[in-house]
């Protein structure tokens, strides 16, 4: 078996809502992964801002858990007028 390999997002970017989601309605981890039926493990990664290619089922399952759109946990986040892979891009290169 392969290790994942996780990347972290860089400091002060997050390109995801589900920890102020999660605290906003007074939540434990736990709680999230039960009732979305998603690892405390992969909650716990998502919330650190480590990304892996989260799957559109993962993606629903969350949505589905906060009663709200796949769009509004995971936004298309934009860092001046790049988008998010093209700035972790050029993060890459220097």
């Amino acid at each position: 078996m392969s290790q994942i390999k996780w990347k972290k997002v860089p400091d002060l970017l997050v390109w995801n809502k589900i920890k102020s989601l999660r605290k906003e309605r007074k939540l434990k981890q736990i709680e999230v992964a039960i009732g979305s039926d998603i690892s405390p493990a992969t909650i716990w990664m998502l919330e650190q801002g480590y990304e892996r290619r989260t799957t559109d089922e993962t993606k629903q399952k969350l949505a589905d858990f906060f009663k709200c759109d796949i769009d509004d946990i995971f936004p298309v986040e934009m860092v001046g007028n790049k988008s998010r892979e093209e700035h972790l891009k050029e993060v890459k290169k220097e």
